[in-house]
């Protein structure tokens, strides 16, 4: 009998890979599907920030920050991630994002369009930024579900529609900013409180783009499909040495609030009432928080299998 393999602390599972795969890809099959509907990016996004985990892990810091970076030319809020790298002093990963993000987000277009085309593009881009979110259901993001919440569902379904401000919804805003607050610590916490560690990238990458996300003013439904790492990472959290249960319980209720809750399953109608109850949002949440719970428990291990070499090195020394 060949001998059991035990991946290290943070590592992913090498158990057969169906249905390792599979769940997880049924948990973002709604979203993926949306995605491929409405013909956006996301699959592309996923692509990019996988490499970037996959070299950064690897050590190829530079590739993973020119790839952080296109991916935050292609959409704002992964440039969250380019602090993460500062976060945690991978410096070279760093600077390669932010100096590829500027070359694809401000040179290009200016050779590309002259100044008055790029003056007019920023013009609009900053426009676009400060426009507010949408408050429709279609909108999962944070501030749009906590809006919806204080606007109370009825509301929200037959009074209140289009895009809103800050100024429009004080309550909604504060709450979030509140709320804002308490996500990042947690996160913040990880970060100061474990060493670096190249096993330790996959869990916060996915952790900080799940954050993004939420924190995005616009956050369509189809967004969720950059969801797949976390789902990944939080479906192999079900062994004991992890979250155990605990795990295995927040991947399937984020799996049901994400794919389960469809057009297939409720109707339309029972759909959009799904959406406007913000069901994408609190799975994000629910991965979120399960995301930090695994950092901390693969940290947890880190050190404990650091104290255990200690001892043996300290028992195997002569007296």
């Amino acid at each position: 009998q060949s001998p059991v393999t035990v991946p290290a602390p943070g590592a992913l599972s090498t158990a057969p890979p169906f249905p390792f795969l599979f769940a997880p890809i049924f948990a973002v099959l709604l979203p993926l599907q949306t995605n491929f509907e409405h013909q956006n990016m996301n699959a592309l996004l996923l692509a990019l920030l996988a490499g970037a985990t996959w070299q950064l892990t690897l050590g190829s810091a530079v590739v993973a920050g020119v790839l952080i970076g296109t991916a935050t030319a292609l959409k704002a809020f992964p440039a969250l991630l380019i602090l993460y790298l500062a976060a945690r002093r991978y410096w070279a990963a760093a600077i390669a994002a932010t100096v590829s993000a500027f070359v694809l987000s401000v040179v290009v277009p200016l050779a590309v369009y002259g100044t008055t085309g790029f003056s007019q593009l920023a013009q609009d881009f900053w426009r676009l930024g400060n426009s507010g979110w949408p408050v429709r259901g279609n909108n999962q993001s944070l501030i749009a579900a906590i809006d919806r919440m204080t606007l109370g569902f009825s509301a929200t379904v037959f009074e209140v529609d289009g895009v809103r401000v800050p100024g429009d919804a004080p309550t909604a805003t504060m709450l979030f900013a509140a709320l804002t607050v308490l996500l990042a610590a947690a996160l913040v916490v990880i970060l100061v409180t474990t060493r670096r560690r190249p096993t330790a990238i996959p869990c916060e990458l996915a952790a900080v783009t799940v954050l993004a996300i939420l924190l995005s003013p616009i956050a369509w439904d189809h967004y969720w499909t950059l969801m797949f790492p976390a789902f990944l990472i939080l479906y192999d959290s079900r062994d004991e040495r992890v979250l155990g249960r605990t795990g295995q319980v927040a991947f399937w209720a984020a799996a049901i609030l994400t794919t389960g809750l469809s057009p297939l399953t409720l109707g339309r109608s029972g759909f959009n009432i799904a959406r406007e109850l913000s069901v994408y949002t609190i799975a994000a949440l629910v991965i979120y928080g399960g995301l930090i719970a695994v950092c901390a428990s693969h940290a947890k291990r880190a050190l404990e299998g650091i104290s255990q070499q200690r001892e043996r090195a300290a028992a195997s020394e002569p007296r």
